[in-house]
């Protein structure tokens, strides 16, 4: 197949490579025509020798010669109707074909030549298939025209909005840079910030550590304190207790003090009995002497009994002194030591409260410990985002630059497209219009110009 295709192409580039050719192969019917003639000479002049070789009828033989003459003549009328025919028809169907044919090949020229005239239809000036074919055409053209106006406006928006968005682009750029300069304030901002961050936090760890040290320390102070309550209660229980013994001290000694007035009344009366003894025994004489010596005996007793007993009244009341300024300066004692207590007492609720005031110190200084980590943490992370943002800010930039100079690129590209579809011409819109009187106003300038340069005027 491959074989015969190429035959055929080389056949028809060779012979057929025009329509007049093609059409010029009708033609070949009349040299069939002429193949028949001579075929019927050659038959003819065959049964003419046969049939004088038969010895027939001469007339018989004439008529049938005239017959044979009248068929030749017909034939060759007929060829040469045929011919002509066949002429007229290559010529008719030369015009049919040709005209049209010239016709689109001209408008596809001129639309080739860079014209793009699209305003011109074919005209349907046959009733076969090139008037399908400039049917055809004249809807593509139509459409053409519809598409080229389209990618007119489609061209003028894009070139509007190309710059706006140069414009828009330009400001976001500004924006970018100004925000990279903020990025970077901002990125320095946080390098100080976590340098502070970090700065407090090792301080309030410090602050912690020293607030646990004191803590421990009042702690153990408090502990002191309390067994000084402790210790101080002990000896005020202790000195009440030494109290109650002196008071019972006092007590008794006043008794011992109160038998030995007894006693001493009991002498003073004995001493009195002994005395009237002594007189009742004088009076009796010799008889009485020996009651009178043991009156004066009891006399005796009853004078050292006296004196024994006023010596112990002397030492009751001097105990009973020292007991009193004993029992004054225990009282004394016990109220500065329950004095003592109450400032110890004191002492400790503030140690307490003090106490309790460096644990709560220390329990906010933990919660400020972990806010800062926590805020360290934070701002780690804010401190990356702004990384981020600084990155992005740049990148942003650079593509803000770049879309600044691709939307230039897409400026110079729109207008060479309106450029390229002012070239075609669709006879109808607005911007044929003026696309027709720009160029009518070129020519009339460049007219004026080559006169102005024909007169010597240096352009």
């Amino acid at each position: 197949m491959e074989i015969l295709r190429q035959l055929y192409d080389w056949n028809e580039r060779t012979f057929w490579n025009s329509l007049t050719k093609k059409l010029m192969s009708f033609l070949l019917l009349f040299f069939i025509d002429v193949g028949y003639l001579g075929i019927y000479f050659h038959q003819k002049g065959v049964v003419t020798e046969a049939l004088n070789a038969s010895g027939a009828n001469p007339e018989a033989l004439q008529r049938v010669l005239a017959s044979l003459d009248n068929g030749l003549m017909l034939m060759v009328g007929l060829t040469v109707v045929a011919l002509l025919w066949n002429v007229l028809q290559i010529v008719y169907i030369r015009y049919l074909i040709l005209r049209p044919v010239r016709l689109i090949s001209t408008i596809f020229d001129e639309i080739a030549r860079g014209e793009g005239d699209f305003s011109r239809n074919l005209p349907t000036i046959s009733h076969d298939e090139l008037r399908t074919l400039a049917q055809s055409y004249n809807r593509f053209a139509d459409k053409m025209r519809q598409i080229i106006s389209e990618v007119r406006q489609m061209s003028v928006n894009i070139a509007r909005e190309a710059v706006l968005v140069r414009k828009t682009v330009a400001v976001t750029a500004s924006r970018a840079s100004r925000q990279g300069e903020i990025a970077d304030a901002v990125f320095g901002a946080s390098n100080e910030a976590t340098q502070a961050i970090h700065e407090v936090s090792a301080s309030a760890e410090t602050i912690s550590h020293s607030t646990d040290s004191n803590l421990d320390s009042a702690r153990h102070s408090l502990s002191e304190m309390h067994e000084i309550v402790v210790k101080v209660q002990s000896v005020s229980d202790k000195l009440n207790s030494f109290n109650g013994t002196v008071d019972q001290l006092a007590t008794r000694s006043d008794s011992i003090r109160q038998i030995a007035g007894l006693i001493k009344d009991i002498a003073d009366q004995t001493n009195l009995l002994a005395l009237n003894a002594a007189i009742e025994a004088a009076r009796a004489g010799e008889m009485g002497r020996g009651f009178a010596v043991v009156a004066d005996e009891v006399r005796k007793l009853a004078e050292r009994v006296n004196v024994a007993t006023q010596e112990i009244n002397e030492n009751i009341g001097g105990m009973i002194s020292l007991v009193k300024e004993t029992q004054r300066e225990n009282e004394m004692i016990n109220t500065d030591i329950q004095q003592a207590r109450q400032v110890v007492e004191r002492s400790s609720g503030e140690f307490q409260r003090m106490v309790s005031d460096f644990e709560r110190t220390g329990d906010q200084l933990n919660q400020i410990a972990s806010a800062m980590e926590e805020l360290s943490a934070t701002n780690g992370q804010v401190h990356e985002a702004v990384v981020q943002v600084h990155t992005l800010s740049n990148e942003v930039a650079a593509s803000m630059e770049s879309s600044e100079h691709s939307t230039g690129k897409l400026s110079a590209a729109t207008e060479s497209v309106q450029e390229l579809v002012s070239r075609f011409k669709i006879g109808r819109g607005v911007f044929d219009y003026n696309v027709e009187q720009a160029r009518k106003a070129l020519v009339t300038m460049e007219a004026r110009l080559a006169q102005l340069e024909a007169r010597g005027v240096n352009i």
